[in-house]
């Protein structure tokens, strides 16, 4: 919300692989916990399994867009229920600026609008979902462009997310392709030495 011409970030949410909110997300990375292990379905085409950082309260064998939409769809949930009332209502109008991962395997164009549309779907009438940038630093560009909203005057309130995971199989046969799983674990699940746990690509999700 605007504070004469400054701006101000008024509430977080999150959901990573680490907590179901961005308090509790916080506190883990503090305390040094991890959730990288091995994904017990993703594989590479060499089958070895994908290590990563995976979300436990999803089911494993979720991926792709469905997964995309769970995440997104928890979190911008939960920001809504903190929006002041007439935000709720739909009196005021709050343009949503999501993030969504770069067209690649795995994730079209087409996902991405079924993504937008599914968000659309579940917010208040007033809320207007939209992409205006893709990738790892989409939402940094998304909160600089609502900072230039709010200080012009243009919006009062600006909602800024991003979703992604890598946790998709034609997403998985990409990056192997690729070459950028670059040590591959051949140990099962659940038994990822500290040293193993280091190397390589990583993969994750959250929003």
């Amino acid at each position: 919300m605007s504070v004469g011409v400054g701006v101000a970030i008024t509430a977080v949410s999150a959901r990573t692989p680490l907590g179901l909110q961005a308090a509790s997300s916080a506190a883990a990375v503090r305390a040094g916990i991890s959730r990288v292990r091995l994904h017990p379905v993703f594989a590479t085409p060499s089958g070895d399994h994908v290590k990563g950082a995976v979300d436990a309260a999803l089911d494993p064998n979720l991926q792709g867009l469905p997964r995309l939409i769970a995440l997104a769809s928890y979190t911008l949930t939960r920001i809504c229920e903190l929006l002041p009332k007439e935000s709720r209502e739909g009196r005021l109008a709050v343009p949503v600026l999501i993030s969504v991962p770069e067209h690649r395997p795995g994730f079209t164009a087409t996902d991405e609008s079924k993504l937008v549309a599914e968000l659309q779907r579940g917010v208040p009438p007033g809320l207007v979902v939209q992409v205006p940038h893709r990738g790892h630093a989409g939402a940094l560009h998304a909160m600089g462009l609502a900072a230039q909203w709010i200080a012009s005057g243009r919006s009062e309130m600006v909602i800024v997310g991003g979703v992604e995971s890598y946790f998709d199989a034609d997403t998985i046969d990409w990056l192997a392709l690729l070459r950028h799983f670059f040590l591959l674990i051949r140990a099962p699940p659940c038994s990822i030495r500290e040293s193993d746990a280091r190397t390589g690509q990583e993969v994750g999700a959250g929003a």
